[in-house]
């Protein structure tokens, strides 16, 4: 009886290359999940949950695999272990989730600074991941110890600008310039207001 091997020297070079572009499709698409996975800090996304984290990591993955990948959503769904219809509806909402969790939203664009294709020099992808996943939380580190630096007398209006939507912000900013500027001068420091 024949081996592997030997079997596949057998076969044609159009059914070889289609083999090896399966293999290169299913390695990108494993990158993608692992990276995400590894962003995210959830060890299974296939996990068959409605939580939060795990239906926007699972749409990150899905919006990434079609941005990064030639795959199609057929493909894309078997990594997940879902139907292409899941994908598709889960692609939909992607970006409305993104908007909403800026969180995720940094998430989606490290990951997606980063080169998925196959080489064959062996190139450690790995350890770009790691890096990545390293500096992302440094930022975010760093975002959080900027905002623990604020006064505690202020936290109350941070928190109040927090609810503002994007769209009103230039509205709301116009109203406060004039009631800030008719405060007693020697009570506020207007480098600290305009920095």
């Amino acid at each position: 009886m024949p081996g592997f091997r030997q079997i596949y020297n057998n076969l044609g070079s159009d059914i070889k290359r289609k083999i090896m572009k399966e293999e290169v499709e299913i390695y990108e698409l494993n990158q993608i999940r692992n990276a995400v996975e590894n962003l995210t800090g959830i060890k299974d996304i296939t996990v068959k949950t409605r939580k939060m984290e795990y239906v926007i990591s699972r749409g990150i993955y899905c919006k990434l695999s079609r941005d990064k990948t030639n795959c199609s959503y057929e493909k894309i769904s078997k990594v997940l272990d879902m139907d292409r219809v899941s994908v598709l509806n889960m692609l939909k909402k992607t970006d409305e989730l993104l908007r909403l969790k800026p969180y995720y939203n940094e998430i989606y664009k490290e990951l997606g600074s980063i080169d998925y294709s196959f080489k064959k020099d062996g190139s450690d992808k790995e350890s770009i991941i790691e890096l990545k996943k390293e500096l992302f939380h440094l930022k975010m580190r760093s975002k959080n110890i900027n905002s623990e630096h604020l006064k505690e007398t202020h936290k109350p209006l941070v928190e109040l600008l927090n609810k503002i939507p994007k769209e009103h912000i230039g509205t709301i900013k116009m109203r406060l310039e004039p009631i800030i500027r008719m405060l007693p001068k020697e009570t506020i420091n207007r480098d600290k207001i305009y920095s």
